[in-house]
């Protein structure tokens, strides 16, 4: 009997089908990547709103989100998120996975170029295949019919258009979702889940909630390739380095380390595991993970697995988060040791200075200063953006910055300020993310 997995990967072959355009080059391959620009950070420090600033950039080319997903449609009876160099080559006889990965890479549509782009019937079938194809991941359970949902999805994009002259995509998710009865709270309209609003029913995790929404995108080539930024970001890629950079063999991989407040970041991983969103992993394992002495989610591990997370089976949550914010940078500092690398720290990018550490960013790796939203959105957040929000949760997680070994990272991160006076010394506005 064919596997679920196997299923929704011929389902979304599949959709490839119904690409008439010229445009569509079935022939680009992992070898013609010339440019990686990998984001590496511990989770919940900003690298979504880096990702979506830096995606915009009309010389970068990216995914709609992260690189997990498209492993978790292989891999099977994983242990942990480490891959290596021999699990790339194994990947690379996959003819499937090289088609898959690349037809969801493109260079992301401006704002202002949604009337011409839409105005054209390929790249309305385009992106009626982009979200189809996506949906299969999110909403497995469903018995897709791929003709038949590709027209109900194209009727909905061509009423959107035409009803505002250009797109508005949070009204055609919206719309889109209530067609196939599908629940809105696991997608991301900006707004927090509610503690244990949305559960996983299903054992296989392939795209953690929050879901993302998919951006209109121009066709890849081989020309573009040659010029642009392929831009990478998912945080469990710190323990995937060598699986990639086989990957891409041919490729110049370029990087940048993105830091937050360590108190921030840890506090945002409680968040995370506290909500319904962000998890990864249906370990076989009785968790018995506790904060505050209550039990949170039973048999789902959210964020990273870091090797021999095993140990931390019983532990308090606390010390998970710590170990998966510390065991992060760690790994980045080790792997980046004698490489040349752009450091950035999220408070940069949303405080006052940001156009002008953006404009530090842009020079570094030669890409234009497109850097136009002042007003920056919210993107995965797990909880209701507040500043300083990390006090809270004082209690628990200062105890944890004092340890030594801590606190010599968080000196090394440029973040000892916390340690010396429990203070932010920044002229952040908010504390995102």
């Amino acid at each position: 009997m064919e596997s679920n997995l196997n299923i929704l990967m011929n389902k979304r072959k599949n959709c490839i089908k119904f690409i008439s355009s010229k445009e569509y080059d079935s022939t680009i391959k992992f070898s013609d990547f010339r440019n990686n620009l990998m984001i590496l950070s511990a989770s919940r420090s900003g690298s979504s709103l880096l990702f979506y600033i830096l995606s915009q950039n009309q010389k970068i080319v990216a995914l709609d989100g992260e690189t997990t997903p498209y492993l978790n449609l292989l891999l099977k009876n994983r242990s942990d998120d480490q891959l290596n160099k021999d699990d790339a080559l194994s990947f690379q006889k996959n003819k499937y996975f090289e088609q898959d990965l690349i037809f969801d890479i493109g260079k992301v549509v401006p704002n202002e170029e949604y009337s011409i782009f839409f105005s054209k019937k390929e790249y309305r079938e385009k992106y009626s295949v982009d979200v189809l194809r996506r949906l299969i991941l999110q909403q497995p359970q469903i018995n897709w019919n791929i003709e038949k949902d590709l027209l109900t999805i194209q009727k909905i994009l061509l009423s959107i258009v035409e009803k505002h002259s250009s797109f508005n995509i949070l009204e055609f998710y919206l719309t889109l979702l209530n067609s196939f009865n599908i629940d809105h709270k696991g997608y991301d309209f900006q707004k927090p889940l509610k503690n244990k609003e949305l559960v996983f029913k299903d054992k296989d995790i392939i795209e953690e909630i929050p879901f993302i929404f998919v951006k209109p995108k121009y066709f890849l080539s081989k020309e573009i390739l040659k010029d642009h930024y392929f831009l990478m970001k998912t945080p469990s890629n710190i323990y995937r380095l060598p699986f990639w950079k086989q990957i891409f063999n041919k490729a110049k991989f370029n990087w940048i380390h993105l830091a937050r407040n360590p108190a921030s970041s840890i506090n945002g991983l409680i968040d995370g595991w506290n909500s319904s969103s962000f998890q990864s992993y249906s370990p076989k394992e009785e968790l018995n993970i506790k904060f505050n002495g209550k039990k949170i989610l039973e048999k789902k591990w959210c964020f990273d697995l870091f090797p021999e997370w095993t140990r931390f089976i019983g532990k308090n949550l606390e010390d998970i988060c710590l170990h998966q914010w510390k065991n992060s940078h760690q790994q980045i500092f080790k792997f980046l040791v004698q490489k040349k690398s752009f450091f950035i720290k999220f408070e940069d990018i949303i405080g006052d200075n940001k156009k002008i550490i953006f404009n530090e960013l842009f020079k570094y790796f030669k890409l234009s200063n497109e850097l136009n939203d002042d007003k920056l959105p919210i993107i995965q957040q797990s909880t209701k953006p507040m500043k300083f929000k990390w006090r809270n949760r004082e209690k628990f997680i200062l105890p944890l910055l004092k340890q030594r070994e801590v606190s010599d990272l968080i000196d090394q991160l440029g973040y000892s300020s916390i340690i010396d006076d429990l203070s932010i010394k920044s002229n952040i506005k908010e504390d995102w993310i």
